[in-house]
């Protein structure tokens, strides 16, 4: 099923027009967000990043089109038995001087990672350039990413992890659809959104429940990480995840050939601190 115009229609009697930017360029922007409990709240936050990146990015559309928390309840009462949910809400570049268009499908979580120790990460070249003003949208331009994800996919990996390019050797700052966290001693580090990063909103969230729980928090900017050896570094953390919205946190258990401790002292405090959160967000709605 798929929702549109606030209405939920048959997949086959969705359509989209030709002249559209998105069959035209490849010009849209999507989010991906999950139920928990039957309720999804960072729904919001990812209507926010996307209304954040139409205005950057040139994309007219009304906020009143996109869907709001009745439109998943209705959803989920009309199909009480299809368990929790994934939605991926899509906004099209729109026709020439219109505006986009906005549709949402729903589909099933994703399996878990291929190891109870955690996820296996492939370390590549990131295909993103530090110049790409795209880098830190979510757009439906995703095929640079997809095609290394693929890759890590097909070599047994959970997920690739993207180096980038410094003065100083190649530096991880993200993947390919999560984003990087370390923890060493007592500090967690994460890029700073200056960085060519998408600013997750799973990211933004364990930040607030980092600062929350007091934790010790270094968010590198971009210059520190191309200027400063070991200012994110991965070799020296004793603890490392990743972020998704639709997985929540992921510990990791190995980069390459590189096993790290499963000891997760401080990855298993945020853990709890989201589990909680989640519970008094779903019910508090």
């Amino acid at each position: 099923m798929i929702w549109t115009q606030d209405r939920w229609i048959e997949d086959q009697d969705f359509s989209i027009g030709a002249e559209d930017d998105l069959c035209v360029h490849g010009i849209g922007l999507f989010e991906t967000f999950r139920t928990w409990n039957g309720r999804a709240p960072l729904l919001e936050r990812h209507l926010d990043r996307l209304t954040r990146s139409a205005s950057e990015l040139g994309i007219s559309f009304q906020r009143a089109s996109l869907p709001d928390h009745r439109t998943i309840e209705s959803f989920l009462t009309s199909n009480p038995h299809g368990g929790e949910s994934v939605f991926r809400v899509t906004l099209s570049g729109g026709p020439l001087s219109g505006p986009g268009r906005v549709w949402m499908r729903r589909g099933p979580l994703p399996g878990t990672s291929s190891s109870r120790l955690g996820s296996k990460l492939l370390a590549c070249p990131s295909p993103v350039s530090e110049f790409d003003v795209l880098s830190r949208h979510k757009t439906t331009n995703y095929w640079s990413r997809q095609l290394v994800h693929y890759r890590a996919m097909y070599e047994g990996f959970d997920e690739a992890l993207f180096l980038m390019p410094t003065r100083f050797g190649s530096v991880a700052v993200e993947g390919s659809r999560t984003n990087l966290f370390l923890v060493v001693g007592d500090r967690l580090l994460t890029a700073a959104e200056d960085a060519p990063i998408l600013p997750g909103v799973m990211r933004g969230l364990v930040l607030e429940l980092a600062a929350r729980i007091g934790l010790e928090i270094e968010v590198v900017g971009w210059s520190s990480i191309q200027e400063q050896a070991g200012s994110l570094p991965l070799e020296g953390a004793d603890e490392v995840f990743l972020t998704n919205s639709v997985r929540g946190i992921l510990p990791v258990w190995q980069v390459g050939g590189r096993s790290f401790s499963t000891v997760r002292t401080i990855t298993e405090r945020l853990q709890t601190a989201l589990e909680a959160w989640l519970k008094e967000e779903v019910q508090c709605a």
